[in-house]
Parts: C-alpha cells; structure tokens; sequence
C-alpha cells in the first residue's frame, strides 16, 4: 500500500537529498579556493558561506567550523578522481599477482590524489604553527598516511614480494617518504615536475623495494 503517496514521499526525500549534496560539494569548493587563495586564518566562514551561498549556520551544522571543513576536503581528496574512491582502487590492487603492476598501479593513483591532497596538506602544516587544532589534524593526517603505507608493505611482505633485507618498517617508511605531501611540493610546485613525472619517480624508487625477479 501506499502509491502515490509514498511514492510523493520518496521523490520528495530524493531531491532534499540531492540538494544536501549539492550544497556541501558548494561549500567544501568554495572553502578549499579561499583556503589556497589566503590561507586558514584568513579565510572566514562567513565568506565561505557567502561564496557557497549559503548561511553560516549551515556550514557549522555540517562541519563543525573551518577544522572540519579541512579534515573533509582531505577526505575528499583521498577519493580521487574516478566513481571508485582511490583508497579502495588500491585495496584492489593487491589482488594482481604482478608485483610491478601494483606497485605501478599505486603510483598512478599517487598522481591522482596528489594534486587534491597535498596543497590541503600543506595548508595544514603553515597553519599548524599558531593553531593547535590543526596541530592535531596534521598529526592525524600523518599518522593516517602512514598506516595505509603500512597496510601496504604488510602485503608485499606477506605475498613474498620485498627483496632480502627489507622489512615492513623499511618499505613502509620508504613508500611514506616518497609519497609525502613535502615531496610534491619540492619536485612538483618547486621545480616545476609535471604531476606524471612525480609518480613515475614513486614508482622507480619503490620498485627498488622488490625481491629481484
């Protein structure tokens, strides 16, 4: 039972959701432009509202202020590009039996969320120095990182994959360092790399991690 008026009710809870969406992906954007245009402390909430146009009620309500606001456009950037987030593109990676092809699948994927996360990241860090609250999410952000690198190496470890000497500890840490925000910035904004060449140095540097074939 029901027809069309249950039918009415979830057309109607549809578009509210849509609209919800529609006004979060408004904020985060219009935070992450003002966020990279002038940076944390100067970017207000009341001109990410504006610019999203919405209230600033409703950023509160959705993200609690401008360190979570940061934290979700971090999240967001870890989903990369593709309809399938990154992160989980990369947990199916470990099912291809080619050590190479992972480790090159990776770096592919390094090349898709570098360019959202690392100029977040980066903010994170300069803004970390007078905001405790950002000191506390950069740590996070580390120690997120790092765990999934972790998570990685566990599997070259496991498949019989890491060459003799190498450890988890040590693949886990090389695959973390060259992957870091501080490397993007370096090579990428610094010296002026293209985004493709970056990862095709991630990928020759971790092959190295690799029992020879």
């Amino acid at each position: 039972m029901g027809g069309p008026v249950k039918a009415q009710r979830d057309y109607d809870s549809s578009r509210r959701r849509d609209a919800a969406s529609a006004r979060r992906a408004r904020v985060l954007e219009a935070a992450r432009t003002l966020f990279l245009d002038v940076g944390f402390a100067r970017a207000t909430v009341a001109a990410i509202a504006d610019q999203a146009g919405v209230s600033q009620e409703t950023v509160y309500k959705s993200f609690g202020g401008k360190t979570g606001l940061v934290e979700a456009l971090y999240r967001q950037g870890l989903e990369g590009e593709g309809p399938v987030p990154a992160y989980q593109r990369s947990d199916e990676l470990r099912g291809t039996a080619d050590p190479s092809t992972v480790l090159y699948g990776w770096s592919r994927l390094s090349m898709e969320v570098a360019p959202r996360v690392s100029p977040i990241w980066l903010m994170v860090r300069d803004a970390a120095v007078v905001d405790p609250a950002l000191g506390v999410l950069l740590r996070e952000m580390d120690d997120d990182r790092y765990r999934r690198m972790t998570e990685n190496a566990r599997f070259l470890a496991d498949a019989g994959h890491l060459g003799a000497g190498v450890d988890v500890q040590a693949a886990a840490d090389l695959m973390w360092s060259v992957t870091a925000p501080e490397m993007f910035e370096l090579l990428v904004l610094r010296r002026g790399w293209s985004v493709e060449r970056w990862a095709d140095s991630i990928y020759a540097t971790i092959s190295g991690l690799l029992r020879p074939r």
